[in-house]
Formats: structure tokens, C-alpha cells, sequence
């Protein structure tokens, strides 16, 4: 369906999609373009930063170095980390760090005053920064949001959300929008030179996930749908110890996370027995590469057991309360006190090692259209990422693509037409509620730590049924574009994530596969996806076919 909508807020020079680390990271160093930071949240922060208990790895002492931290960051990343993106990561580490505490970060301190660091799985050195504990994400968020709150250079727009891009005839694009005004959608379009989506991953396509309510993938399909390449679209971290526990509320709400760093600090996993099980299958134990832990962790469960976390020990300590006080709140919120017992631990789609394909400065393979944070793929992760790295990525490649923005841009805006109303085509409206929750559970059954040809093959069958039962559902008038929206961009990237599932027939990092269980060196390379590409890659059965 056609519709001309008004365009609004002319005189820009970057919109910047989401307000996470990356998203406010990325604006503020864009100074002194003028900046529309869009947001759907009702103030400012949003995504999973402020959710992360994790910290910020940098190779901080004399002993610890950008190499060392480079490669810890390859032997994650299985085989498929950029190693250009790699180095550039670990040797922007310190100055994003210096940045922060010259912007107040509250990090941690040893007894000598120094910042205090830790270890986590897969590090080899003690590396990790952390603020207020288990609280870094919440530290950076808001050591971030009062500066973008003073930027005169950075117009917040809350309530916002981006739902479509188009190029025209002329290569500019084309930007649709939804804001919430007292609890009415209002659709609107801006045309800006330069788009940089920051949207994060895509958790809420899954059922069982630590990502909240707002990280859905929207960022991903709407670079897909401009034409913009996505890459590594296979390959989900799922973190080992999310607390099984049902969460009272909205079915979307994140599980509870239990921070890798409490394994870092010697709590083990044991099984129903007591018995702990990790020394027998990797020789890291705990340490162990996070898809190793998972996959663990789940077969336990599998089994028809129940893990556990045992954090007695640490509990009991006196430091407890000031390295862990995010850990003692959850577990105390749901009735359990960690100093007398071990807590149940489930694994949970985690992080989005795929995503929009960037170079090293941000780039999309879209002109104009820039990519920065978990929904970017740079090929610093690989197959694999590595613990805390996600934090220090926001940070470094924002800088990174901040620093192109302001070489590339050229004082454009006078080719931009900002009172032309734009045609959009906006999809008819559709019911969907009934379908989301199921498909998120099919999404974690199927894409979940262990997959097999004939659940990715049922899978996808599940989705193209789902699809014709929306197509012949009758239209409605209680339901937003955005909502609408966001079902089609749900739907077709759980199908893009199946098929590249399907098409890996190997096991690697965070892609296992049970009839491929070993890594073959055949498949050492990444794979692309693009809605332009040839139409086999598009055609179910070829697909399927390729796969067999």
C-alpha cells in the first residue's frame, strides 16, 4: 500500500539508530556534525548495554598487550576472526579506556589504587575492567548518557523507531519512522547523507535470551532490505548461566544473568549429583570457550538433569557484596540466597556474532549507510566471541567510524529536498500477536546450541506456513506499522539464519551442528547474504539441497 507521509527535522548530518554504548559512543565522538540520535526508548538509554554484568577487556597492565589480547580474541573466534579487525580492537583498547575515566567511568580499584582486573574464559591474562561489580554495563550507560544529554551538537529523538530505508533514483536515501506521541503511532520520513544503525543484536527472536525487550534485529533487516550485505548470520553465542527460573511478566523480559566472571572468580558447575562436570570435557574447566560451556551446560539438562551454578564459596567471602552485588539481587529477588545454594543455570541466546558486513571504519556495503556495535559484523568475533569483548568493540569502533564519518562528509545537504513528502510502500495490517511466542520458542528449538538438518529443514517449513496463515488473515485496525513491522523483520531473519545454518555443514564456535559435529577446514571462510544475490540462494529447496 502507497502513502505519502511529510518529512521532518531537515539540516542534519548523521542519524545515529540507538542509544546503547555504541549507538551514544558513536554520536557523541561525531562532534561537530550535527547529530539526530534516535531511540526507542522513553528517555534515552536502551538496548543491552545497560544489562551487562560483564566487563571491558584491554590489555590495562606492562605485562598484558595488544598482541596477547589479538590473539586470545583469534583462538576464540574458531578459526574465523578477521585478523585485521582483531588488531585493530585489541591496539584501540587503552584509548577507549583513557576516554572513559577522563569521562568519569567509576572502574574498580585494587588496595594500591590502581584499576583492578579480572579473568575470564578464554583470556589468557587478567585484563577484564569492571565498575560497581558485576554493574559495568549500567556505569558505561549512564557515564555515556550525561554526555550526550549536554552535547549541544546531538538532537535526541525518544520513542522513535526506524522501519524503513529506501534508496531513490538519486542514491539518497530515504528514512521512515515511528514515534509514539501520547500513545499514538505517528509515521513521518527524514532524509539524511549518512545513516549509522547501532540497534544491537537480536535475542528476542528467541525464547530463552539474557537481550531485552527492544533488541530484535531490526537494524539487520532493515540493512537487508536496503540491500546492504549481512554476514556470519549462523553463528549465536548463547551464554552458559542465565538463572532457570520463570520470570513473572511480559514474555519478552530477559532471563537473569549470572556474569562469567563469578566463574572467573572459581564458582564450578555441578550437575543434580553435586558432581562438577566441566574438567572432563575441556581442559579450561570453567575457563573453556563459552560455546563449550553452553553446549555443556544444556546437555545436562538434556539429559533430564538440572545444573547448577555454585557460587557458595564466593558468597560467603567478604568482598561478595562489592564484586557481586547485581548476581546477590537477582538470586535474592527470586527467593535463593547463593552463600546456601548452588543457583540453576540454563543457557540463553546471548550475542550476534553476524550481522550487517562492515569494513574496519564502520562501512556497510550500502553507501551512506554505516553499521557499528553488535548489529555490525567486522569479523573481529569470528565463529566465537571473545568474553568482554562486546563492551571494548562499542567503543573502539565507534571511534573508527566516527572518525570516516567526518573525513567523507561533504557539506551535502543542500541536495536533500526536506519538504518533499515521500511515497512508502507500508505493508497491509496483520494480527500477529498469537504467532510471536511460538515462533521464538521454534527459534531456540531450532537455531539453538545443537542443530540438525532436519530441524532447520522443519524449521523453515514452519516459517513459510506461518507466513501464509498471516497472508490469509483478514486486516485489522489495532495494530501499529511498527508492530507489523517488526514481524516481517522477525520472520525473515530467523529464515536468513536458518538457511545459512543449513548451508554450514560443519561445526564451528557457536554453529554445532550433531550430524556435522566436527570442524572442517573446507568451511573456513564467512558467509554473505544479500537480498540481491542470485534467487538460489533464496529458493528453499535449493537450499536444502546444497545442504544434503
Amino acid at each position: 500500500m502507497n502513502k505519502k507521509i511529510k518529512t521532518r527535522y531537515p539540516n542534519y548530518d548523521v542519524m545515529v539508530v540507538g542509544s546503547g554504548a555504541a549507538g551514544m559512543q558513536t554520536a557523541l565522538l561525531l562532534a561537530p556534525l550535527r547529530v539526530l540520535l534516535v531511540t526507542s526508548a522513553d528517555q534515552l538509554v536502551s538496548g543491552s548495554t545497560a544489562y551487562a554484568q560483564g566487563g571491558i577487556a584491554a590489555p590495562w597492565r606492562d605485562r598484558d598487550h595488544a598482541g596477547l589480547h589479538r590473539d586470545d580474541t583469534v583462538f576464540a573466534g574458531a578459526g574465523l576472526v578477521d585478523l585485521k579487525a582483531a588488531s585493530a580492537l585489541t591496539s584501540g583498547a587503552n584509548e577507549a579506556i583513557k576516554k572513559l575515566i577522563r569521562a568519569g567511568m567509576p572502574f574498580d580499584k585494587d588496595e594500591r589504587g590502581d584499576i583492578a582486573l579480572g579473568r575470564e574464559a578464554a583470556h589468557s591474562q587478567a585484563r577484564i575492567l569492571h565498575a560497581g561489580g558485576d554493574a559495568t554495563g549500567h556505569h558505561l550507560s549512564h557515564t555515556l548518557d550525561r554526555q550526550v544529554v549536554r552535547a549541544a551538537h546531538i538532537n535526541i529523538l525518544s520513542k522513535t523507531e526506524v522501519l524503513g530505508l529506501e534508496k531513490d533514483p538519486n542514491g539518497r536515501f530515504n528514512i521512515l519512522l515511528s514515534e509514539v506521541v501520547n500513545n499514538n503511532e505517528c509515521l513521518f520520513t527524514v532524509q539524511i547523507p549518512h545513516i549509522v544503525l547501532a540497534t544491537g543484536g537480536c535475542g528476542q527472536l528467541f525464547d530463552i535470551t539474557t537481550n531485552p525487550a527492544d533488541v530484535r534485529g531490526d537494524g539487520m533487516a532493515l540493512a537487508y532490505r536496503a540491500g546492504a550485505e549481512l554476514i556470519d548470520m549462523e553463528f549465536v553465542q548463547f551464554h552458559p548461566t542465565t538463572l532457570a527460573v520463570d520470570h513473572p511478566g511480559s514474555g519478552d523480559a530477559p532471563k537473569p544473568l549470572l556474569t562469567e566472571a563469578l566463574r572467573g572468580a572459581g564458582a564450578k558447575l555441578i550437575d543434580e549429583k553435586g558432581s562438577a562436570f566441566m574438567a572432563a570435557i575441556h581442559p579450561l574447566a570453567e575457563l573453556a570457550p563459552r560455546d563449550v560451556v553452553a553446549r555443556a551446560v544444556w546437555q545436562v539438562w538434556q539429559r533430564g538433569g538440572q545444573a547448577y551454578l555454585d557460587c557458595r564459596a564466593l558468597a560467603r567471602s567478604s568482598d561478595w557484596q562489592v564484586k557481586f552485588p547485581t548476581v546477590d539481587k537477582i538470586a535474592r529477588d527470586h527467593g535463593l540466597n547463593p552463600a546456601l545454594s548452588p543457583l540453576p543455570v540454563k543457557p540463553a541466546a546471548h550475542y550476534m556474532m553476524g550481522g550487517i558486513k562492515t569494513d574496519l571504519e564502520g562501512r556497510t556495503t550500502l553507501s551512506g549507510l554505516w553499521a557499528v556495535g553488535e548489529v555490525a559484523a567486522t569479523g573481529v568475533h569470528g565463529a566465537n566471541r571473545l568474553a568482554s569483548n562486546s563492551l571494548l568493540e562499542c567503543l573502539v569502533y565507534a571511534n573508527r567510524l566516527a572518525r570516516s564519518i567526518k573525513k567523507a562528509n561533504k557539506s551535502i545537504l543542500k541536495q536533500y529536498d526536506n519538504k518533499k513528502d515521500i511515497t512508502f510502500d507500508l505493508p497491509r495490517l496483520k494480527p500477529i500477536k498469537g504467532l510471536r511466542a511460538p515462533l521464538k520458542k521454534l527459534m531456540y528449538e531450532t537455531m539453538g546450541l545443537v542443530r540438525d538438518h532436519q530441524k532447520l529443514v522443519a524449521g523453515l517449513e514452519s516459517l513459510e506456513r506461518a507466513g501464509r496463515d498471516v497472508e490469509n488473515m483478514k486486516e485489522i485496525e489495532d495494530i501499529s506499522y511498527k508492530q507489523c513491522f517488526q514481524f516481517h523483520n522477525r520472520v525473515l531473519l530467523m529464515r536468513l539464519m536458518m538457511r545459512q545454518a543449513l548451508l554450514r555443514t560443519e561445526s564451528r564456535g557457536g554453529h554445532y551442528r550433531s550430524d556435522y559435529p566436527k570442524t572442517d577446514e573446507n568451511w573456513a571462510r564467512r558467509l554473505s547474504v544479500s537480498r540481491d544475490m542470485p534467487a538460489w540462494r533464496y529458493n528453499q529447496q535449493a537450499i536444502i539441497d546444497a545442504a544434503e
